[in-house]
């Protein structure tokens, strides 16, 4: 799947959740413009270390985590999560020092977890419309490779 197409499904996923939560227009640019800081400063965090796509992939695992914490219909699969979190390896890691390694794997890490609070700041004003964009999304075909949920 090209980067565009997951962009485009991310920005639909973004796009559902505002509808089926009946945002208000300054409600719904006030969401897209934290989501924008929050992806700034997520990609700042891991100092332009990922990929545009590894970036979106991380952006996506943040996502589904939250859905599988707000969603009781939802279950995250750790093998599926820890597989992509795998797939997250800089691409110099084969010459990397122990101490580069540890020093982006927590960069990694603070990076998801700015991402993840994000997610879980935009679940927040209609948990159960977010839960319902969430269903929508799971049913795309466009997004199934990228499912890590069991």
């Amino acid at each position: 799947m090209s980067i565009k197409r997951i962009f485009i499904g991310c920005a639909a996923v973004l796009l559902t959740t505002l509808s089926a939560s009946a945002a208000t227009t300054s409600s719904a640019q006030q969401i897209i413009k934290t989501d924008q800081f929050v992806n700034m400063h997520a990609m700042d965090f891991i100092d332009g270390k990922l990929t545009p796509e590894q970036f979106v992939q991380l952006k996506l695992m943040a996502h589904q985590a939250t859905v599988a914490a707000v969603c009781e219909d939802f279950k995250l699969s750790e093998k599926k999560f820890v597989a992509a979190f795998g797939q997250l390896a800089h691409e110099q890691e084969g010459e990397m020092t122990d101490a580069e390694k540890q020093y982006y794997e927590r960069h990694l890490l603070v990076s998801y977890g700015t991402l993840l609070g994000g997610e879980v700041a935009r679940a927040a004003p209609d948990p159960s419309g977010f839960c319902e964009a969430a269903r929508e999304e799971r049913k795309d075909p466009e997004l199934a490779e990228h499912n890590l949920w069991e």
